[in-house]
């Protein structure tokens, strides 16, 4: 009995150990899972007070309106448009003679020197013109010999006391002996060479004493009382010129001296070659300042208009589809399809896509896109009497 009191109260023991190894498991499992548990609350709890916390000045949408891309818009009005056209050209003197010789002979007498100014019908010079003289009067001589003749012949023929063939060859050496005297006028004319027109001698290229062929050059006259500038202008724009339409030519030579002058001519042909016209542009040279060769500037007036719509050509962008712009409607853009026509560096004809009183955008259009919130900060004004005028001379669409 006593060892089985003893076996029983071992086990007894070791039940109670047992018991309180599990209680203490227990207990330490409960507090591991209470703090993750705890932990979860507070994270809902700040949760919580987050969103229920008032927001702050800058964030949200207030901070998306801060970063609305700013813009500056020029507001249409029309306006007043020159189309002007600008070519280069040379002068040219009014009239140009080269003065040949018409007989062979030795130069007698020369009397002009370059550079000087002759009017027209001056004798320059003498080719063997004492020896004209002398045949003019041989032949003076002979002529009046023969008329005598002939008018004794003729006397004595109406009173029927010569026969008619007699009569006839009087006559007939009358009438050779007076065209002997005017080919002796005509020489002795040609041997005494006066100036064609009246102008400045270009160049004398003879000198007394000098035998001379006929042909040969002997002086250069120009006509420098009006001056040409010959251009040629493309086929484009020559429908726009005219006969007596006034131009403005500029000469780099005159420091930049503006005279007025006025077409002339305009050609009938184009060049195959570059597809231009030419045309003749007169200029008065009363001061006597312009020289041939001088390069000039023919400023022409195409083609004026009024109530023309003119933007920044900066504010254009180029597209696949071709040029837009952008217009501010309320606060966000709209990008605009537009048809440009002649234009300056500066400005640029629209024909169609913007009317009168919309705001194009002119700063800050070049990182727009379409329907983008913009913030307007300054409007641009434009004068709309002020006229602009194209240097250069695309055709403008009627």
């Amino acid at each position: 009995m006593k060892n089985k009191d003893m076996e029983t109260h071992r086990l007894h023991w070791a039940g109670g150990v047992v018991c309180v190894l599990l209680t203490a498991l227990l207990l330490l499992g409960s507090c591991k899972g209470g703090g993750k548990a705890a932990e979860g609350q507070a994270s809902a709890a700040a949760v919580t007070q987050t969103q229920g916390a008032p927001e702050k000045p800058g964030a949200g949408a207030p901070e998306a309106v801060g970063k609305r891309l700013k813009v500056e818009v020029l507001s249409i009005v029309l306006r007043p448009f020159v189309l002007q056209a600008t070519y280069v050209g040379n002068l040219q003197p009014n009239d140009r003679v080269a003065l040949r010789s018409e007989m062979e002979g030795l130069v007698e007498q020369v009397n002009f020197e370059e550079s000087q100014q002759v009017a027209r019908g001056k004798p320059l010079l003498n080719i063997s013109t004492e020896q004209a003289r002398v045949r003019r009067d041989l032949a003076r001589t002979d002529f009046q010999l023969s008329d005598s003749k002939y008018k004794r012949a003729k006397d004595m023929f109406d009173k029927q006391l010569v026969p008619p063939t007699q009569f006839e060859e009087a006559q007939n050496q009358r009438d050779r002996a007076n065209l002997a005297l005017k080919l002796a006028e005509i020489e002795l004319k040609k041997s005494i060479v006066e100036a064609p027109i009246s102008g400045s001698v270009k160049s004398r290229l003879v000198s007394p004493g000098e035998f001379i062929n006929k042909g040969q050059l002997l002086a250069e006259i120009l006509d420098l009382s009006r001056m040409e500038a010959q251009i040629t202008v493309p086929e484009r724009e020559v429908a726009y010129l005219s006969a007596g339409m006034p131009v403005w030519v500029t000469l780099d030579a005159l420091r930049q001296e503006r005279i007025q002058g006025k077409v002339k001519s305009v050609g009938m042909e184009a060049d195959l070659r570059s597809r231009s016209f030419p045309v003749v542009v007169i200029i008065e040279n009363q001061g006597g300042q312009l020289r041939p060769g001088m390069l000039a500037r023919v400023q022409v007036d195409l083609a004026s208009f009024k109530n023309q719509v003119l933007v920044p050509r900066h504010a254009i962008l180029e597209r696949e589809q071709g040029p837009v712009v952008f217009v501010v409607v309320n606060d966000h853009v709209e990008e605009r399809s537009i048809r440009t026509g002649a234009g300056t560096p500066e400005e640029v004809q629209v024909l169609q896509g913007l009317a009168v009183g919309e705001k194009m955008v002119v700063t800050g259009h070049q990182r727009l896109i379409n329907n983008e919130v913009v913030e307007v900060v300054r409007e641009l004004a434009t004068d709309p009497t002020a006229t602009s005028v194209t240097p250069s001379s695309p055709p403008i669409t009627r």
